[in-house]
């Protein structure tokens, strides 16, 4: 179970079992609400859900919260790699053709990762991927791109762990360069 509860200038967010949560809003959340002036209503003990009636309304909003701006923003080195990718994409002679193919014609999130590690130099990361194609156009979401990553995991070569770097594979590699050298026609 996860809570998130704020008064004032006193904000607390739990996460872990039923009864731990409990514990710690009866001996850390309670005393404060107990010197903070307001109204009765207030100060009464909070109630957890209960098993039957499931996460509460503050629950569901801490599990919907948005991850900070570092994660979806990346680091000055990761988004000047990300301008960099996004226009040698632009700057390809059959760039016309890629936006037709890859950002009109809405291809698959598989395809358009394809599309960003084909140009790419370097292993990259969901994030790296879905910044570049929010660069290129594309309307993408992080956690797409990771979903759509983690499926086809057997088209990658990939290392490390948080976050995970993709790089194509020989056999990948070769059937994307002919999906692009059909572009030129």
């Amino acid at each position: 179970m996860k809570l998130s509860l704020s008064y004032g200038d006193a904000k607390i967010e739990i996460e872990g079992e039923l009864v731990e949560v409990e514990t710690v809003l009866r001996d850390f959340w309670l005393p404060i609400m107990e010197k903070a002036p307001a109204n009765e209503a207030a100060m009464q003990q909070p109630q957890a859900p209960s098993e039957t009636e499931g996460p509460s309304t503050n629950a569901k909003k801490a599990k919907t919260k948005k991850s900070s701006g570092t994660t979806t923003q990346g680091s000055e080195e990761d988004r000047a790699f990300e301008e960099d990718l996004a226009n040698r994409i632009k700057n390809s002679p059959n760039y016309k053709e890629i936006n037709q193919k890859f950002v009109v014609e809405k291809a698959s999130k598989i395809e358009q990762c394809k599309l960003i590690l084909h140009f790419s130099e370097k292993p990259v990361h969901s994030g790296n991927i879905t910044r570049t194609l929010l660069k290129l156009g594309v309307r993408a979401e992080l956690t797409a791109i990771s979903k759509a990553l983690s499926a086809n995991k057997s088209l990658f070569i990939t290392s490390g762990t948080n976050p995970i770097l993709y790089e194509f594979s020989g056999s990948t590699r070769h059937d994307f360069s002919q999906v692009m050298s059909e572009l030129n026609g």
